[in-house]
């Protein structure tokens, strides 16, 4: 199986995993502490994203820092550490984030 096929894999299962979860929460099959942590498979992909731009001299940079922190933000929302105010600095800093990653990494191949 290839690189791309298993990420395809993995993508897809987690999709389906968070679909079931949100099912599963309407119809109040979940206890109400769990729901709070949907943004975690959010944060793996971003992870995931990052590390294969890290192996890329920083293709898909931005995008990987951007799908992180969105994460984040949303974890951190829902246990009310963050609010719809700082959302749109929190995206600006990462945008910024990730272009200064992905010049640093492409720097480095040069």
């Amino acid at each position: 199986m290839s690189a791309r096929d298993r990420s395809t894999l993995i993508t897809a299962v987690a999709l389906m995993l968070v679909g079931a979860a949100m099912l599963l929460y309407n119809f109040d099959l979940l206890p109400p502490g769990l729901y709070n942590l949907w943004p975690v498979p959010v944060i793996a992909v971003g992870l995931g994203l990052l590390a294969r731009a890290a192996t890329r001299q920083g293709r898909g940079m931005v995008g990987a820092v951007l799908v992180l922190t969105l994460g984040v933000f949303w974890l951190l929302e829902n246990y009310e550490k963050a609010t719809d105010r700082m959302f749109v600095p929190v995206v600006l800093i990462a945008l910024g984030t990730g272009l200064l990653l992905r010049y640093f990494f492409q720097g480095r191949a040069r």
